[in-house]
């Protein structure tokens, strides 16, 4: 098992696949994506990250809001006001 989760999905010829197995997410299954340029983004992820038990994730998630952060630091003119 991988001890930090970096990332976790990818695509490939037009799907999402989950990186490790190659196994796509199927076409009847809702996603969610957030992108670092939705101010919102890192609050929401806050939130989650306290909702999830193992340490594992939490771990990947505080590693992921910190790559938003700096982001949104250092691309201040690429951030969104509201998202759309």
């Amino acid at each position: 098992m991988l001890e930090f989760q970096e990332p976790k999905y990818d695509t490939r010829r037009g799907r999402i696949v989950n990186r490790e197995t190659g196994k796509p997410i199927p076409g009847d299954e809702p996603i969610f994506i957030m992108r670092a340029q939705d101010p919102h983004a890192i609050v929401a992820m806050d939130y989650y990250m306290q909702l999830c038990k193992k340490a594992t994730h939490k771990r990947a998630i505080k590693a992921r809001v910190k790559q938003f952060a700096k982001f949104a630091n250092d691309n201040p003119d690429r951030m969104k006001k509201e998202p759309d």
